[in-house]
């Protein structure tokens, strides 16, 4: 990781510098005469890794098999490197990246790159080639600067043809020679997606008895420190973007959520919001990590749900004292529900604030319950049905809140209402026992002395 990102410190300054050289007019151009189809075949390998590790496809489609032109090799490399990782950048998971070549003159040769990410507003295509013009917060506002200022180096163009929503397509031609031409062969094969070992075993596992922690980050050199932060202690899942993050917070209904704030597509803050809002998700506790130090981007956060907040880069003891700090609110709240007493209206005042959501979803099952009372057959899955969740979801969304089970909170509710029926009906134990959903009357006897230490009948005696 400080190897990699070493390397981009140092492309940035090498950028910085090249601009300078452009300045003076003292970039040498160096030509070689070579095929241009592998060379692009090479650089489109080498961001390959990248690609694989966010779930791009980069589909390269030359025109022929061998195309001989004189350019220069380093200029080159400055060019498609910038674009092509730009479009790696900006394509959510599971997008395309389209790599074509053609001849569309005799003298010209032509490169287009297209990728499926969220396009570039029509007002920063005019300006999205001038200095220090930044697509997103992370950005420098130097690649496509140099980009069209090498293109214009060895006399060829560049243009970006975008619509909102519907990606973004970098057009690129440069001067043929006559004498160049393509070179009939058979098609090579397309390079393989192999795996960095610097990210390897980055994959999510599944490990039994650890709390769940999904983080939502897009910058893969921060999941990975993070992930190796947490993994001893945590189950760690990861999401490169808001609505995978929100996606799998549905799907998983992790103990905690870690998000980044600027991610491409949806934001951290909209999916904080999101999470919050669904009754699945809304007792998760999430932590905002962000870049932006300023109080109007923490009150932003704040706003939207999340439960604590750390601007990067943030301190690792910090991290973990955070997430203890939740944790520790969450046994809290299971303590709160272990008097079953809890959830009757009179006992709202005793309710924190922060967990009236919690508390409006237990209300809820309580009340499906007890609509369902005297049904004996009606159980988990009828109450999944009836709230409409899965089994695996309401059992961690009921288990992060409830210190018992579903089961036992169906049963518990059936005796608390069974005790009341008796101390305020002159209705026999048979009659309780059956209106409370037991088939016999032994079953409700046993349960009732162990849930209250007396027989339902020392209660109307």
């Amino acid at each position: 990781m400080i190897q990699r990102n070493g390397k981009k410190l140092l492309r940035m300054v090498d950028q910085i510098l090249n601009i300078a050289r452009l300045d003076e007019g003292a970039l040498p151009v160096r030509y070689i005469r070579g095929d241009i189809i592998a060379f692009l075949r090479k650089m489109i390998a080498f961001h390959a890794t990248l690609a694989d590790e966010k779930g791009i496809t980069l589909d390269y489609q030359p025109h022929v098999p061998f195309f001989l032109i004189r350019y220069d090799p380093e200029v080159m490399e400055h060019i498609v490197s910038n674009i092509l990782g730009n479009a790696i950048k900006f394509t959510p998971a599971g997008g395309t990246i389209t790599i074509r070549t053609d001849q569309t003159e005799v003298d010209a040769f032509e490169l287009r790159i297209s990728d499926t990410g969220p396009g570039i507003p029509s007002e920063m295509q005019q300006v999205i080639f001038d200095r220090f013009v930044k697509q997103d917060e992370e950005g420098h506002g130097i690649g496509l600067a140099i980009v069209r200022e090498l293109v214009q180096l060895v006399h060829g163009s560049v243009e970006v043809h975008s619509e909102k929503g519907k990606g973004a397509t970098f057009i690129l031609r440069f001067p043929v020679q006559e004498s160049e031409a393509p070179v009939e062969g058979n098609k090579d094969e397309l390079f393989d997606n192999e795996v960095d070992p610097q990210v390897a075993g980055t994959h999510e596992t599944i490990r039994n008895g650890k709390q769940i922690i999904l983080v939502v980050e897009d910058n893969l050199d921060l999941v990975t420190y993070i992930r190796t932060l947490l993994e001893g202690k945590f189950q760690v899942h990861t999401a490169q973007n808001g609505s995978e993050g929100l996606e799998k917070a549905i799907a998983l209904i992790p103990d905690i959520i870690l998000s980044d704030v600027m991610m491409p597509g949806m934001d951290g803050n909209e999916m904080c919001s999101r999470v919050k809002a669904d009754i699945r998700t809304s007792h998760i506790p999430v932590i905002m990590l962000t870049a932006k130090a300023d109080l109007d981007s923490k009150l932003e956060g704040l706003g939207v749900g999340a439960d604590a907040y750390l601007t990067k880069p943030f301190n690792e003891k910090e991290l973990f004292l955070r997430i203890e700090k939740l944790i520790e609110g969450r046994k809290k709240l299971k303590q709160f529900y272990r008097d079953f007493h809890t959830l009757d209206k009179e006992h709202d005042r005793k309710m924190p604030g922060s967990y009236q959501a919690e508390n409006t979803f237990m209300r809820k099952v309580s009340e499906i319950v007890h609509r369902h009372l005297a049904d004996p057959d009606f159980g988990v899955p009828e109450l999944c049905r009836e709230i409409g969740m899965s089994r695996s979801q309401l059992y961690r969304k009921f288990s992060s809140i409830s210190p018992h089970s579903i089961a036992e909170f169906i049963r518990k509710t059936r005796l608390h209402e069974g005790q009341k029926l008796l101390k305020s009906t002159d209705k026999s134990v048979t009659e309780v026992s059956l209106e409370t959903g037991f088939k016999n009357l032994a079953t409700f006897s046993q349960n009732f002395k162990n849930e209250f230490g007396i027989n339902p009948s020392e209660v109307i005696s």
